[in-house]
């Protein structure tokens, strides 16, 4: 995907020059739950780190020039969001993979765009990420979620989850990893992210299954030990 260019259409990234985290939203055909998807993240508690939000869109431009996420962005008109549009459809995976060389933070916040954070969420994978002392230097922080209908009720479980390391060996044994696609919430380390070289298309629908374990090489994976999102 490196010769297809990715144009952003909307939002200053002067807002936030040092970003420590970069939350990514990558979309396509998406309107009203990616609108609530926006304001979750937009409505998050404060937190004491600088982080960046950022949709990248893989939907073709209409005859006005502008598609659903674009309209939703600018009617929301918060200039902290940095939208970008892909001129040609990478699907879901590469635009994952694109919407990580965009980023500029440290820590890779994935939010597909008909899921939802909780209010506290930045601030519960922030503390827990600096809080972390393993051997292994931290890679990924699977986020716990929970399977909703209606509406979202995220203040009904804010119980403490006992620490939980993910493994390839566990993984041998089970057979999944555990992690499941990275979203609301599950933060990644760039630099992990990156040497992996992201979601392969060779792996099909396990993917990012194989990402995650490709992490576990070289770096810890865990779980968050509070719901994240849902």
């Amino acid at each position: 995907i490196r010769d297809i260019c990715s144009d952003r259409l909307y939002g200053e990234s002067s807002r936030v020059p040092s970003p420590w985290l970069s939350v990514l939203i990558p979309t396509f055909q998406r309107d009203i739950l990616l609108q609530e998807a926006l304001q979750s993240v937009l409505s998050q508690e404060p937190v004491d780190f600088s982080w960046e939000l950022i949709v990248v869109d893989n939907t073709p431009l209409g005859e006005d020039g502008s598609t659903p996420a674009l309209n939703i962005v600018r009617a929301i008109g918060d200039i902290r969001i940095l939208y970008y549009h892909n001129r040609v459809n990478l699907g879901s995976g590469y635009n994952w993979n694109r919407a990580a060389e965009l980023a500029r933070g440290k820590w890779l916040c994935f939010l597909h765009d008909d899921d939802l954070l909780c209010p506290n969420a930045l601030n519960d994978l922030g503390r827990q990420i600096r809080a972390y002392c393993g051997k292994k230097p931290l890679g990924y922080l699977h986020a716990r979620a929970a399977n909703f209908s209606g509406a979202f009720c995220p203040k009904q479980n804010r119980r403490h989850y006992p620490p939980e390391r993910l493994t390839r060996f566990g993984m041998l044994l089970s057979g999944p990893t555990g992690a499941g696609a990275p979203t609301c919430g599950t933060v990644i380390l760039k630099a992990a992210y990156m040497e992996t070289g992201g979601i392969c298309y060779d792996y099909a629908c396990g993917a990012d299954a194989v990402l995650c374990c490709q992490i576990m090489k070289n770096y810890a994976v865990i779980c968050s030990d509070r719901l994240l999102g849902g």
